[in-house]
């Protein structure tokens, strides 16, 4: 194939670095199990009756979120909002290195120590201070743009979110903002390690929710919206039906928006043709079909691919939405037909099983998505349920 790709647009990783990895190492060491125990155990064991209580019982979200808004004097079911959004209230680290419950990045990680006083492992790792954190960021953001109001409007606090979420991307900040409020809006209960964590409905929130946002519609297929990944972090081709034969489906182990304002930043050396939420299958598309994005891990497939990203963790089957499944059936059925793929699993395939890592698949970095809460079986019965309407 005869792409004509710019020599320089190739960068010497070409990795989509969101999604789970799993290690690479070619060495193992064996330990003799009565050794082990003998010598291990009993530390350990007097190192876990050392621990304090509170330790080894997880504090509940429902006391951490109402202690932070309490002395942040922001309000509960936003924060809740916010970490169901972010994280769907688990506490892990994305792709993209953001922390916690509330998925702080870097910035705001440094900045939350900061104002708390606290050191930036709590805020990345320690749920009540990640917590406080976001807490604290929302009250110093509300300060700044409303200055002397302690008591702040639904649109005011929306506008205060937009900017929490995204300050350098106003037009992401309120896409987030928008989803926030539509959790909101309707009120939520959900599970949360054995927790039932409650947001009590804002009707109030439901108009900010639904405010209508200029989108640029997808040339390459009509029911996404465009949102131009930054050009250093993909390769510019003429690629055509003959140089495509091959769609990858992968997890981003990151928020959707997160994800959006990353493949935007300039040389982030990674990139999707298309993203997929999860609450509600919405699609935006980052990189045109005749280019080439960055996202196997694998220079090879990347020539013959299409990517498309699945807002998801793949440890948390919470995020597998069957919304998400059905945007994600049209869009490969659509790509199928115009590109003649056959829908099969030799040419629609996870990322885990790009060829690449020395001991399984999933690129050079061994990436397991999409993950065992991926229902191959159920996809493709959505798949082959319709015969495709002409294109």
């Amino acid at each position: 194939m005869v792409l004509g790709l710019s020599a320089t647009r190739i960068p010497r990783y070409n990795d989509g670095a969101i999604q789970t990895r799993q290690q690479c190492t070619g060495g193992t060491v064996k330990f003799n199990l009565q050794i082990w125990q003998i010598l291990l155990l009993p530390a350990l064991t007097a190192l876990l009756l050392a621990l304090p209580a509170g330790a080894q019982t997880p504090e509940p979200l429902t006391t951490i979120f109402g202690d932070a808004a309490a002395e942040f004097s922001v309000p509960r079911d936003l924060l809740g909002a916010l970490g169901y959004t972010r994280s769907h209230l688990r506490s892990q680290v994305s792709e993209l290195n953001e922390f916690g419950v509330m998925q702080l990045p870097p910035q705001q990680v440094a900045a939350a120590a900061a104002l708390l006083g606290a050191p930036v492992d709590a805020v990345r790792f320690d749920t009540r201070q990640n917590v406080r954190g976001a807490a604290a960021l929302l009250r110093q953001t509300a300060d700044r743009l409303y200055p002397a109001q302690s008591a702040l409007s639904t649109e005011q606090w929306f506008v205060v979110t937009a900017a929490f979420s995204f300050p350098g991307n106003p037009t992401q900040g309120r896409e987030h903002a928008r989803q926030v409020f539509g959790v909101l809006a309707d009120g939520l209960t959900a599970q949360a390690g054995g927790e039932t964590v409650t947001i009590a409905p804002w009707p109030e929130a439901r108009p900010l929710a639904a405010q209508p946002i200029v989108r640029i519609a997808s040339d390459d297929y009509a029911p996404a919206h465009w949102v131009a990944a930054h050009d250093s972090n993909f390769s510019a081709a003429s690629r055509t039906a003959d140089d495509i034969d091959m769609i990858v489906i992968h997890t981003t182990e990151a928020n959707y928006s997160a994800v959006l304002d990353h493949f935007t930043r300039p040389e982030r050396w990674a990139s999707a043709h298309y993203v997929i939420r999860s609450a509600d299958g919405d699609v935006s598309q980052m990189v045109r079909d005749s280019d080439v994005a960055w996202h196997a891990g694998h220079w090879q497939t990347n020539l013959r691919s299409i990517g498309i990203e699945h807002e998801a963790f793949v440890d948390d089957a919470s995020w597998y939405t069957d919304e998400m499944y059905r945007a994600s059936v049209k869009l490969v059925r659509h790509l199928a037909q115009k590109y003649a793929i056959p829908l099969d699993r030799q040419h629609i395939i996870g990322h885990v099983d790009v060829p690449g890592c020395p001991f399984t698949g999933g690129g050079a970095s061994c990436h397991t998505d999409p993950g065992p809460h991926w229902d191959w079986d159920y996809f493709f019965r959505l798949l082959q349920a319709e015969t495709p309407t002409p294109t």
